[in-house]
């Protein structure tokens, strides 16, 4: 079933955000735009031959509140890189149309690990990445409706397919993200344990003398005192 994955994960994200993290400006908007964006996904605009689906623009607009954050050189190859993708994305799109006897598996697996690949050669944080890749998969899924709707006549943009692909590249990016978190984690701990491991060598031959010492003075007394 598509779209069973994108409501899965939408859903999951939701109850983590509100009732695990932090009463926040930014977590508040960000569960605002998430639940907008889960009621409204059966809503469709029907118009000359395409069907829209309205989520994508509280979904559109989201993403462009991220980007605003960014310098215009970093924006133009984030756009770039987008565009490239999206090119890509709608090539294999359409080509499976007409030949689908290269679905050796599941479509979106293709399209998502497409997109991961493409959006990769960012050289950006994990974010910039994720960002790259979403912004391409939006200009792809409008660039193959047009290109379906040039040939038969009707396109669907919006498809419950495309954001199963959106989901599972999400993913991936989130699944590198906490491993690179956790192996930070580990080096920085095994680092404080390297140091206090060094602290303690050097302070153990100084604690030794002070113990020989202490020793060979009470000793000395106990000599003292005997005589």
């Amino acid at each position: 079933m598509e779209g069973m994955y994108f409501y899965w994960a939408a859903w999951g994200v939701w109850i983590v955000l509100t009732f695990f993290f932090n009463k926040t400006n930014q977590r508040f908007w960000l569960t605002v735009c998430l639940l907008t964006i889960v009621t409204i996904m059966p809503l469709q605009i029907f118009w000359n031959g395409f069907s829209f689906r309205v989520a994508l623009i509280p979904a559109f607009m989201f993403i462009c509140s991220f980007l605003r954050f960014y310098k215009w050189p970093k924006m133009i190859y984030m756009l770039v890189l987008s565009s490239l993708l999206a090119i890509a994305y709608a090539t294999f799109d359409v080509f499976t149309l007409f030949d689908p006897v290269v679905l050796f598996i599941d479509q979106r697996i293709y399209l998502a690990a497409i997109s991961f690949i493409i959006a990769s050669f960012h050289l950006g944080s994990i974010k910039d990445k994720a960002i790259t890749s979403i912004v391409g998969m939006l200009q792809g899924e409008f660039l193959s409706g047009f290109v379906k709707h040039y040939f038969f006549g009707f396109a669907e943009i919006g498809r419950m397919l495309f954001l199963d692909v959106v989901t599972f590249t999400i993913c991936i990016f989130a699944c590198i993200a906490f491993i690179r978190y956790m192996l930070s984690s580990i080096n920085q701990l095994f680092l404080q344990w390297r140091t206090g491991k060094q602290q303690q060598e050097v302070l153990y031959p100084s604690v030794r003398a002070t113990t020989r010492a202490r020793q060979k003075l009470e000793r000395a007394n106990n000599v003292k005192v005997d005589a």
